[in-house]
């Protein structure tokens, strides 16, 4: 996939085309799609994937212990 560089709404319209295909699931009623609200329940759903992982990360030993808690 090649590196595009865009400025301007074009920059933006590009963000959100690759954005539009992430998966996404609403809190509420607990059913997945793509849309930013869901039909069911009209609530706002969120992002189904994990943050991206850096080895870099200053706090990462303060969450693995937290979550070995």
């Amino acid at each position: 996939m090649g590196c595009l560089i865009l400025q301007g709404k074009n920059q933006k319209r590009l963000v959100r085309d690759k954005m539009r295909f992430q998966l996404k699931k609403c809190s509420k009623c607990k059913k997945y799609t793509l849309k930013d609200i869901c039909k069911e329940c009209n609530e706002k759903t969120h992002g189904v994937h994990p943050a991206k992982f850096s080895p870099d990360d200053k706090y990462l030993r303060y969450r693995i212990a937290e979550k070995n808690k």
